[in-house]
Order: C-alpha cells, then structure tokens, then sequence
C-alpha cells in the first residue's frame, strides 16, 4: 500500500468514526429533525483538520468542542462527550 493509499484510508477511517459517533450523539438535534446524515459533515471536516494540526492532542478536546459548539444551540454534554471520545481513541 502506498503512503497516498495509507493516508487516504488513516483519513476514511476517521471520517467513519467521527461521524457515526456524532450522529448518534446528535449535539444540536439535527438528525432527530429529521435532517439528511450529511448535515455534519462540514464540522467534521474541521475537526479532521484540527486533530492533523494537533498531533500529540493537547488541545483537540477543547477544538472539538468549540466547533461543535459554534452551532447553536449545541448541547455541552454531548459536545463534551463526542470530545472524550475522540481523544480517547486516537491519543490514548
């Protein structure tokens, strides 16, 4: 596999995790209002993006939550949780 075929797969994967794990937290109601699955997708582009700049993840909590935050009105503990995971899983 090539470093392109690697780093596409490293990013998939992400892209997987993150969104299933915001779409089943659902922090500001989007998909229980019956908003389409790629309503998130944006901010988990930026989360992606954040968590790249933040290779040892100091401060991907706090980025993730802000970026779900931005959108109002977001529910802290679900934004709090989804942040938890994140870190959980790739700098654990």
């Amino acid at each position: 596999m090539t470093n392109n075929e690697q780093l596409k797969k490293k990013y998939n994967n992400r892209v997987s995790f993150i969104k299933k794990l915001i779409l089943d937290n659902d922090p500001i109601g989007l998909t229980d209002s019956g908003a389409p699955d790629d309503e998130y997708d944006a901010l988990i582009s930026s989360i992606i993006s954040e968590m790249e700049k933040d290779k040892d993840g100091s401060s991907i909590k706090s980025s993730v939550i802000r970026i779900l935050s931005s959108l109002d009105p977001a529910d802290e503990i679900k934004c709090e949780y989804i942040a938890n995971k994140i870190l959980e899983k790739y700098h654990s």
